[in-house]
């Protein structure tokens, strides 16, 4: 069979302590506000340590620009989020309070 240089091996991440909801809609909630204070804080270098790990993926359905896009990598997160959060100036972002899809 041949080898697929798209396909990747995931990260082994600890597990979380608690499973509970509320701990949960902390985290996430916690990590949206430093995500959003990193975002607003940085003018002339955007760096995102404090907020994705080195082998980071993130998606954008169109948020930051009219690609989809897969972005894998820090340096490469950082760099895309540089080129267009001046653009799109994503802000005032808030985990859902209800709803099926909630953390």
């Amino acid at each position: 069979m041949a080898k697929y240089n798209y396909m990747i091996t995931l990260p082994a991440l600890r597990e979380a302590p608690s499973k509970s909801p509320e701990i949960a809609r902390d985290i996430v909630a916690e990590w949206t506000s430093r995500f959003e204070q990193t975002l607003s804080g940085q003018k002339d270098k955007l760096d995102l340590t404090p907020v994705f790990r080195q082998d980071a993926w993130v998606r954008d359905f169109l948020g930051l620009s009219w690609d989809f896009r897969t972005i894998n990598g820090l340096d490469e997160i950082s760099a895309y989020f540089a080129e267009n959060q001046p653009r799109a100036r994503l802000g005032g972002l808030r985990p859902r309070e209800q709803g099926v899809f909630r953390p």
